[in-house]
C-alpha cells in the first residue's frame, strides 16, 4: 500500500504533526468515500473531530454512509474534471475551507495485454484511478494552499487491502496465507501521512509494520563529462 501525501506551509497548516487533536475542526473532502478504505477513513477522521465530506459515484450507497458518520455527501464522477471541481466548490460552501483532501476512488482492473486487450476496460481503469487522482488535486491544490492543508492518493498496493474491490479475490488470498491489510489499519497511515507534514512522500503500509515513507536512494543520475554520475537521491 503506497500513500502520496503532500503538505502544505506548516505556518498556515491546520495538522500538528505532534497532536492528532489538532484534526478538531479540519474539513476533510474524500473521493471514493461510499465504501473500504475512503469510508474507513471518513470514520477515523470524524472520530477525531474533523468535518467530512464523503464523495463518491454512487449516491445510494454515499448517502447511506454519510448519514451513518454525520456528515455530508457529494455526488462526484472522477473522471470528470469538473466534478471534482463541484465536489471542492460543495466542500468549501458548506465549511468554508479544505484542509485535507483524501484522493481513494478506485476500481478492479487488470486483462491481457495482446489477445483479449479490452479497451474500453482499461480506459475506464485509467480514468478512475489515474486520471481521478489529477483531477482531483487539480481542483483542491488552491483551497490546500490556501489552508495549509494536506493531500493524500492511495495507490499501487492499496488492492491488498480488506475491502470490498477485492472481493472476487479474497478467498485465493487467505488459501495461500496472504495477509490482508485491514482498512481501519490504511485509514489511521492515511492520516498519518496528513500530519506528518511531509511533502511529495510515498508512505508504504504492509501488514505487520509500521506506516512509514518509503526512501528512494540509489537512483542513478547522468553521467557527467568528467566520468562521475550525477544523483539527485
Amino acid at each position: 500500500m503506497t500513500l502520496r501525501s503532500t503538505g502544505g506551509n506548516p505556518a498556515l497548516g491546520a495538522f500538528d504533526a505532534t497532536d492528532p487533536a489538532s484534526l478538531t475542526g479540519a474539513v476533510a473532502l474524500i473521493t471514493g468515500g461510499a465504501s473500504g478504505l475512503g469510508l474507513a477513513t471518513g470514520r477515523a477522521l470524524v472520530d477525531a473531530g474533523a468535518l467530512v465530506v464523503l464523495a463518491d459515484l454512487d449516491v445510494e450507497r454515499g448517502e447511506a454512509a454519510a448519514k451513518d458518520l454525520g456528515c455530508a455527501f457529494q455526488q462526484c464522477d472522477v473522471t470528470k474534471p469538473e466534478n471534482s471541481v463541484a465536489a471542492v466548490e460543495a466542500t468549501l460552501a458548506r465549511h468554508g475551507r479544505l484542509d485535507l483532501a483524501v484522493l481513494n476512488a478506485g476500481i478492479e482492473g487488470g486483462g491481457p495485454i495482446g489477445d483479449g486487450f479490452d479497451l474500453a476496460r482499461y480506459r475506464a481503469v485509467m480514468g478512475v484511478n489515474t486520471d481521478g487522482v489529477a483531477f482531483g488535486m487539480s481542483a483542491a491544490l488552491p483551497a490546500l494552499v490556501a489552508s495549509g492543508g494536506a493531500a493524500v492518493a492511495t495507490a499501487s498496493l492499496a488492492g491488498l487491502t480488506d475491502t470490498p474491490l477485492i472481493a472476487a479475490f479474497r478467498d485465493a488470498f487467505l488459501e495461500r496465507g496472504f495477509p490482508l491489510l485491514e482498512a481501519s489499519d490504511v485509514a489511521a497511515a492515511i492520516i498519518s501521512a496528513a500530519l506528518s507534514r511531509g511533502t511529495g512522500e510515498c508512505w508504504v503500509v504492509q501488514p505487520g509494520r509500521e506506516p512509514a515513507p518509503y526512501g528512494f536512494r540509489g537512483v542513478p543520475g547522468a553521467r557527467m563529462p568528467d566520468g562521475q554520475s550525477a544523483s539527485f537521491f
